[in-house]
């Protein structure tokens, strides 16, 4: 029933700029009359077609595109509506210069409702594990978005999976405070890059390229690239940077320029893979003058999650050294709670454990929540970070805290 709702009339609510259509066909359900009755000010948003890597079965991609807009409604939060045949139509074969330029002129256009956001949902998948990321982008400020990623394994959870999303970005959106001084990190496409090894008899061998690579739960193709998602969530992760990527609307915009007026720097990357053992080539670039600052060859020592991001903080640790002034920045210890979720400022920053995260000197609060049944106990940390890096956990860093600000 939700996908006849879903197809037909909550979707018929087309925003093109000052013009409403009617619904076509109107389908009285329970879920639309909860559609029906949301607030005419409600902040409208627009949900564009999730992005996916070929891993993803075509039906969960289906699922997942309904299931946002389900989730918003139950929430009551936001209002979802749609715009796909005004994008189609102005800006597929005319596109924008750059995606800055597309959001700039969705934001002067007129609505019938207030139009606020737009949200560009990806999915991949990672051995047995399904991640989804959701980027808010807004349609006023800078246009940088508010990022959320989750994990799971069973497909069936997908409509909690979602929910918990929008509750995180609901719990960002409403009540964070703005923070002028973030530097801004536009992400380019990273090029992925496989071969193959061939050993002769005589005990040469040599890396060929290849088509894909095979693991044993999923299949990487070259238009595969979660790898530059994830990075730029990992920077922006630690709430000291804010970061776009580029290719969330090469649909409808350019995303080659060579220098941007929006950003602070540029990120680039390849990623290259086998069997026996992977390299992670990123670089650094000025936004301004397209000069490279920094560039890291990072080994990777398999394809999970995992590891995948500690290789990843150990390369934003290495570029926020270039960025930051020295003794602004420190590392923050490393945690180990088998079965919890991490969060900095209300926002997911891994699972079980936490390397190579680093903040600015101060006070901080990193939490845990437990997501499996044989989780350890959930706790606050509370974290100084000065010339002398100290945590301390739960009652014990209320106490601490409260001194501290004496």
């Amino acid at each position: 029933m939700l996908y006849i709702l879903f197809s037909c009339s909550l979707f018929s609510l087309s925003l093109d700029p000052l013009k409403k259509l009617k619904p076509e066909i109107k389908v009285i359900t329970e879920m639309q009359d909860k559609y029906d009755a949301l607030p005419e000010t409600l902040p409208a948003i627009v949900v564009l077609p999730a992005s996916g890597t070929s891993a993803v079965p075509p039906e969960l991609m289906t699922e997942f595109n309904g299931q946002i807009s389900r989730q918003m409604v139950l929430q009551s939060k936001l209002k979802p509506v749609v715009m796909t045949k005004y994008l189609s139509a102005t800006f597929l074969n005319n596109k924008a210069e750059t995606p800055f330029a597309l959001l700039q002129a969705l934001a002067e256009e007129r609505y019938t409702v207030p139009l606020r956001l737009l949200c560009k949902p990806f999915i991949f998948k990672n051995e047995q594990n399904y991640i989804v990321r959701l980027a808010f982008y807004p349609l006023n400020g800078s246009f940088y978005p508010i990022e959320v990623i989750r994990s799971f394994t069973n497909i069936a959870h997908l409509p909690k999976v979602i929910a918990s999303c929008l509750e995180e970005f609901s719990i960002r959106y409403f009540t964070e405070t703005v923070v002028s001084d973030k530097k801004k990190i536009l992400i380019r496409e990273f090029t992925l890059e496989f071969r193959k090894l061939v050993e002769l008899a005589s005990g040469e061998f040599e890396f060929v390229p290849a088509p894909f690579i095979q693991q044993t739960d999923f299949t990487l193709k070259d238009e595969d690239d979660y790898f530059s998602l994830l990075f730029g969530y990992i920077l922006s992760s630690t709430d000291m940077f804010e970061t776009f990527r580029l290719a969330d609307f090469k649909e409808f915009a350019g995303i080659n320029n060579s220098a941007y007026n929006n950003a602070d720097y540029i990120v680039t990357g390849r990623v290259q893979l086998t069997d026996q053992v992977g390299f992670l080539y990123i670089n650094l670039i000025n936004a301004k003058d397209g000069i490279t600052i920094q560039s890291v060859k990072h080994p990777l020592i398999d394809f999970s999650l995992s590891s995948l991001i500690d290789a990843y903080r150990e390369i934003g640790w290495s570029f926020s050294q270039k960025i930051f002034p020295q003794n602004s920045i420190y590392l923050v210890p490393h945690f180990k709670d088998s079965g919890n979720t991490f969060y900095y400022r209300d926002r997911l920053i891994g699972w079980d454990t936490l390397k190579y995260f680093f903040l600015p000197s101060g006070m901080h609060i990193i939490q845990t929540q437990p997501y499996s049944v044989a989780a350890s106990p959930a706790h606050t940390y509370y974290i100084l970070l000065d010339t002398e890096q100290h945590v301390f956990t739960d009652k014990e860093g209320k106490y601490a805290w409260n001194l501290l600000q004496k």
